[in-house]
């Protein structure tokens, strides 16, 4: 899926270790994302990371990555997949996050039976 943000580009290239972090949540959206692994390979210190991101996008890293799942499903339940599938494919942390966006955007989606939209207990 492509970015739905409106990035300013002199801003963004401002911080080169925005620039880093962008490249890799974009390749890696789908796994497990660290803190910690971003402000590393961006060089920087993890409040050096969210400071710098919230500038830019008024938004921490986080809730980039959880936003980024979040399109990147609707777009597959938008083409016919099934949440099972979704969280799969998603990253399965997306699966908590999936019910309340689903409820909150179900005009805009594909009708999804009521047994996909349980969420199954953790254990």
């Amino acid at each position: 899926t492509e970015d739905s943000q409106v990035v300013d580009m002199p801003r963004l290239n401002k911080y080169p270790d925005i620039c880093v972090t962008l490249d890799y949540i974009n390749k890696n959206f789908t796994e497990p994302i660290y803190l910690e692994t971003l402000a590393k390979i961006s060089n920087v210190s993890v409040s050096t990371l969210e400071r710098h991101f919230s500038l830019i996008f008024n938004m921490t890293p986080r809730e980039y990555v959880k936003q980024k799942r979040l399109a990147y499903a609707a777009e597959l339940l938008q083409n016919g997949e099934s949440v099972s599938n979704v969280g799969l494919k998603a990253g399965s942390a997306i699966i908590q996050d999936l019910y309340p966006f689903l409820k909150s955007n179900s005009a805009q989606l594909v009708k999804v039976p009521e047994s996909e939209m349980e969420i199954p207990e953790l254990k």
